[in-house]
């Protein structure tokens, strides 16, 4: 049960990773146009990027268990952690800077279509 735990955790950290790294890029390019934008597009892919490792965590907790209903239970609890937390974030983010909407907009999209490139990307890797 651990080295399965552990292999998932491993995997988990090289997900996180890829989509660390696809965000970066698309940051590191927004950047060079304008910097107003570049923070908007950053704060729009943290309120997702945040909740998702947090949701993460909750779905890798009972990796490896026998009972199914831990499973299940423990991947609805981190769901619904972080869809309050990306509200709370998106809140916050609104409140107290000054952003460009089309740039954050943008950049939370970016945040959640990075998730499938960095499966496809592992998924090549894997094979």
């Amino acid at each position: 049960m651990d080295r399965i735990k552990k292999q998932n955790q491993k995997w988990a950290l090289r997900f996180f990773t890829h989509y660390a790294l696809v965000i970066s890029t698309l940051i590191v390019i927004i950047t060079t146009i304008n910097s107003k934008l570049s923070l908007s597009f950053f704060l729009g892919a943290i309120c997702h990027y945040i909740p998702s490792l947090i949701m993460a965590l909750f779905a890798f907790k009972n990796v490896g268990a026998t009972n199914s209903k831990k499973i299940v239970a423990g991947f609805f609890l981190g769901e619904a952690i972080k869809f309050i937390l990306i509200i709370v974030f998106i809140l916050i983010t609104m409140l107290f800077f000054a952003i460009n909407a089309y740039a954050f907009i943008i950049g939370l999209t970016s945040s959640i279509f990075s998730f499938f490139v960095a499966i496809s990307i592992m998924d090549k890797q894997n094979r």
